[in-house]
């Protein structure tokens, strides 16, 4: 655990945008660091069944004994388990229901305790975190078919996490954007489909992002978690270099899979005529200052959570964000483009 005067240390670094130029902005807040930090809570126990190590794949055999984390279902030998993959994301209790074939919605794949964000996209976003953001046209180059269907069902097993490491950084990509369009409802719900086309099509830039935050307020909170969790990656994917992707391009991408359509029975040449309106929305999410998405993974004493600020964070978040119930709704007075999102941090709050 960290100590009180590291954890200001790392705030005060971490809680800093990046003065890289773009209008997107770049950085990696604490809560996300915490949260990919998340340790496994492991118990010894026998093997009955033959299993495999989550770790080096070699086979555990019957009667040895097996390392198994109570909250991921992560299996391993003792000598392993220093060595299997972080963060711990706890198994959703509706997963085993989706292996049946069945389409479920992202709460039914995400964890119970927030950040609900399922395991497939913490893990695989980290891996293109780790490997992908040097590699050009990230997300628009194919991977196999077959392999991104069989690597998808590994997750959904709920038996630990699958080493990504040794994997094509393309075929973890594109486990990534079947995972989201496979869904049955896409991250933007079909309820709240047009509250973020009009917001996005408001000629207004402060009315749009007004309206904009407002229907992100309405998500449901797994919806909203895995959101944020994917569009913070995205921004860091647009401002890398190396990759070439731009907003426009990811947008172009992930536009199907992020906002979808309006009905769950659209029409195909309704789908058609919807393509530039997903495009547009999912551009105004990527664009929204990263500040106001990482809020979404605060830090409340050493923790990730979405309970309501404190006194004292509150200080430190922007001017144009408030708490309303259990989500974080802007005031009507946005910022201005010098305006500073965060205050600088001291000692004196933690």
């Amino acid at each position: 655990m960290l100590d009180i005067n590291s954890l200001c240390d790392i705030r005060s670094n971490l809680l800093t945008p990046q003065a890289t130029g773009s209008s997107v902005g770049s950085f990696f807040p604490l809560g996300l660091k915490i949260l990919n930090n998340r340790r496994h809570i492991f118990c010894m126990k026998t093997v009955i069944f033959l299993e495999n190590c989550d770790h080096c794949g070699k086979r555990i055999k019957f009667g040895k004994m097996v390392m198994k984390c109570q909250d991921c279902r992560a299996s391993c030998h003792p000598e392993c388990k220093e060595y299997v993959p972080l963060p711990c994301v706890p198994v959703s209790k509706t997963i085993l229901a989706c292996q049946q074939g069945e389409r479920g919605t992202i709460s039914d794949y995400a964890p119970s305790t927030a950040p609900m964000v399922p395991s497939l996209i913490v893990h695989c976003v980290n891996e293109v975190d780790l490997r992908g953001l040097n590699e050009v046209g990230i997300y628009r180059i194919p991977g196999s078919e077959k392999d991104i269907r069989e690597l998808k069902e590994k997750f959904l097993q709920g038996k630990g996490v699958p080493n990504l490491s040794k994997l094509d950084i393309h075929l973890v990509c594109g486990t990534i954007k079947y995972f989201l369009r496979s869904l049955r409802e896409p991250l933007v719900t079909n309820s709240l489909w047009h509250d973020f086309a009009k917001a996005a099509e408001n000629p207004d830039p402060d009315d749009s992002r007004a309206l904009m935050y407002q229907a992100i307020s309405e998500l449901p909170q797994p919806n909203r978690d895995t959101l944020a969790f994917l569009i913070l990656h995205l921004q860091r994917v647009a401002e890398s270099p190396d990759c070439r992707m731009p907003v426009a391009n990811l947008a172009k991408v992930f536009g199907p899979s992020i906002v979808g359509s309006c009905s769950l029975d659209c029409r195909a040449t309704q789908m058609l005529k919807e393509v530039k309106k997903q495009v547009t929305v999912t551009e105004n999410l990527i664009n929204i200052p990263c500040d106001y998405w990482a809020n979404f993974f605060k830090v409340d004493s050493g923790l990730v959570s979405n309970s309501p600020l404190s006194a004292a964070t509150v200080r430190m978040l922007p001017d144009c964000v408030r708490t309303m119930k259990n989500s974080f709704t802007p005031a009507h007075g946005f910022i201005g483009r010098r305006r500073r999102y965060f205050a600088t941090l001291s000692k004196k709050l933690f």
